[in-house]
């Protein structure tokens, strides 16, 4: 049995020689129970980490599966899903040249925006397994570098399949990935949201029938759209292994996003955010029509799962190590008359959310809302609407950057006709600022893409978890201590190691001990142990607060040290203790120091409670 850390809790590897599936548990460890050294090597080169050393490859110090293509999206309602079997042809373009490996994320898994949630249960959306043959062409649709065969995605399944290439992808050229995708009898595939359907120019195509064919082989036959649906089916993401400060910038917004009235750009993809980045900066553009700030913040709907309406997503984003977070959301609030309080207060919390798996928050202004009666060709003839007021209230919020928001993107200025005017910007021709007076034309976006700066987005992370990626170069950001806990095969079942210091035993001085490690624990023991000399003196206990508050384990301020000597430790256990994260140190306090320099090492063991 060999146990191998995984880049994330539940992810799945599919595709392994062996035709095996492996899914890491709670901790990141895949246990292996085929010797195959062919899974091994291939686990290995996914970026798994072997507990047990066979030789095979692991990835280069400090880098990590991310993004590498341009037009990578999410399954969501907006454009529903289908019953039949779907052969789908899609165009990306590379952000940097790829060869040899390379990892494309599926998801089994709807967004309902009415509700608020995922829903992936056969009772709702009659969702089930999906089985997926697939290709990688380049440089034509019929020239395959790349394939896989035979992938079960389970209802609510976020799997990876690994895909090795013949040739590169030079960076900055287009490329075609085909998917054929087989539902179960009855049951549905999500299709990819994509508000303008399939992009025909770039030679994208879809054919939707009970009896369509694996065209996967040759993707020049797949053209335009099939009867009932115009949009596709594939990788969610499409990944290679970057240096960790590669920025991947995340985007979540409504229709203004998603390309609605602007279109696609050169590169296949959708809203300004996407546009600025081009193909130089992956973006994962999860935007979709209709979509209320509430909606994310959980703040709208009563259902089981309500608050937890943007956990799907967050997963993902984290699982292709996104650094950058765009939140984009209101203008529908606005729309819905929502308070404004209200909706600074949905937004502040998605950018918690987003800030919570380390990602870097940042608001944008929502554009102007009007009605016209000359399509828009002048500002005399613009009235804005009676929610003027709420829009240009959050506008004036986001505009001071507040918590927990890194930067603010000004489109609102850039598309305004001028400064707080609130009309859209005009040039005397038909619709040349907004095609409806919500939604921004491709000239308008054009103009607004230029507020993002993606020259200035940057990736600065801890020493620790640089330390981390320098030693075992695997794609997870983390603690030092969550890693010590995972990698220790003695620490599967409940202890893990929360903290380490030396003291200075010849002080009276409060002594913290910072404490880190799974998301809720117990201190269990404490162990003093190598002090430098015999501790014939030092006397004292260990505390859950400053100033010799709340003593652990019976401690008294006699406590004495004088037993440790040679191989033996002094351990405090039983009795009462503290509980984290909201215990972040303990501390050492000693009445009486030793008289003479002396120190020794202090360790802190608990229990995990987040079973």
């Amino acid at each position: 049995m060999i146990f191998m850390l995984a880049p994330a809790p539940y992810t799945v590897f599919a595709g392994a020689p062996s035709g095996n599936v492996y899914q890491a548990n709670q901790f990141g460890i895949i246990v292996i129970t085929s010797s195959s050294s062919a899974d091994q090597v291939f686990l290995t080169n996914a970026g798994c980490q072997p507990l047990t050393p066979f030789g095979a490859y692991t990835l280069p110090p400090q880098t990590a599966w991310k993004p590498a293509v341009t037009s990578n999206q999410f399954p969501s309602d907006q454009s529903g899903l289908n019953s039949g079997k779907l052969m789908s042809c899609r165009a990306h373009f590379a952000t940097m040249p790829l060869s040899g490996l390379i990892r494309l994320t599926f998801v089994n898994i709807l967004n309902d925006v009415s509700l608020g949630d995922y829903w992936d249960d056969a009772g709702f959306h009659n969702m089930g397994p999906i089985t997926i043959n697939g290709t990688i062409c380049y440089p034509g649709p019929n020239n395959v570098i790349g394939s896989y065969s035979a992938m079960v995605l389970a209802p609510g399944a976020m799997v990876d399949v690994f895909v090795s290439l013949s040739a590169t992808i030079p960076g900055g050229a287009k490329f075609y990935e085909g998917c054929f995708a087989v539902p179960g009898s009855g049951q549905q595939v999500p299709l990819l949201s994509q508000s303008l359907g399939i992009n025909t120019g770039l030679g994208e195509g879809v054919n939707l029938a009970t009896g369509a064919t694996d065209q996967t082989a040759d993707l020049s036959s797949i053209t335009g759209t099939a009867t009932g649906t115009t949009s596709a089916y594939g990788s969610s993401a499409i990944c290679a292994v970057q240096p960790i400060t590669q920025p991947v910038v995340v985007v979540n917004g409504d229709s203004l996003e998603a390309g609605t009235g602007a279109g696609y750009d050169a590169f296949n993809n959708l809203g300004p955010v996407a546009w600025a980045c081009s193909d130089l900066v992956p973006c994962l553009n999860t935007s979709k029509s209709g979509k209320t700030a509430a909606i994310d913040a959980g703040a709208a709907y009563v259902t089981t799962d309500y608050a937890n309406a943007m956990s799907a997503r967050l997963a993902f984003y984290q699982h292709c190590n996104a650094t950058h977070f765009f939140s984009c959301l209101a203008t529908n609030d606005v729309i819905a008359a929502a308070a404004a309080a209200t909706i600074e207060a949905d937004v502040a919390i998605i950018g918690n959310r987003a800030a919570s798996i380390g990602l870097v928050p940042v608001i944008a202004t929502i554009p102007p809302y009007t009605t016209s009666t000359d399509t828009w060709e002048t500002t005399t003839n613009q009235t804005v609407t009676a929610d003027e007021s709420i829009r240009t209230a959050f506008n004036t919020w986001a505009r001071t950057t507040p918590a927990p928001f890194a930067s603010n993107v000004d489109f609102c200025v850039a598309v305004e006709s001028t400064p707080a005017s609130g009309k859209w910007l005009v040039s005397g021709a038909a619709r040349y600022g907004t095609s409806d007076g919500i939604h921004w034309s491709a000239a308008a976006a054009a103009i607004a893409m230029q507020k993002v700066n993606v020259a200035s987005l940057s990736v600065t992370l801890p020493a620790s978890v640089v330390a981390y990626y320098d030693t075992f170069g695997r794609g997870v950001k983390t603690t030092q201590a969550a890693l010590d806990f995972a990698l220790n095969p003695a620490n599967l079942g409940k202890e893990v190691h929360l903290g380490s210091a030396v003291i200075n035993f010849n002080s009276t001085a409060d002594q913290a001990i910072a404490l880190s490690g799974p998301a809720n624990y117990a201190v269990t023991k404490v162990v003093v142990h190598d002090p430098s000399i015999v501790l014939t003196t030092a006397q004292g206990g260990v505390y859950g607060a400053a100033s010799r508050a709340s003593p652990l384990f019976g401690t008294t301020t006699t406590t004495p040290y004088s037993d440790m000597s040679g191989t033996l430790a002094h351990v405090f256990s039983g009795g009462t203790t503290v509980r984290g994260p909201a215990a972040s140190s303990i501390y050492v306090s000693l009445t009486t120091a030793q008289g003479a320099p002396a120190t020794a090492t202090v360790d802190v063991y608990g229990v995990n409670l987040a079973d």
